[in-house]
């Protein structure tokens, strides 16, 4: 139905089809691989060894996208 014309309130969407993936789960995923990246960052420092970060997931839906294209943004491998 229509809205209260009376009303003047602004409204913004936020819409998922708008995103990359077309989902807001990227933002989580690149969050969690930027952090494991720094986990994996600080063991390198404590053994001095080089460490190669390696994420993987079962989903081939949104959370699949959204941790491929994370894993590519960041430069990190990953098996979807």
């Amino acid at each position: 139905g229509k809205g209260n014309s009376s009303s003047r309130a602004k409204l913004h969407f936020k819409c998922e089809n708008f995103q990359k993936t077309g989902s807001f789960k990227f933002r989580g995923a690149l969050n969690a691989v930027t952090r494991l990246m720094e986990k994996e960052e600080e063991k390198i420092n404590e053994r001095g060894k080089i460490s190669h970060l390696h994420v993987v997931t079962q989903s081939s839906g949104n959370h699949g996208q959204a941790l491929a294209a994370c894993a590519a943004v960041r430069g990190v491998n990953a098996t979807i």
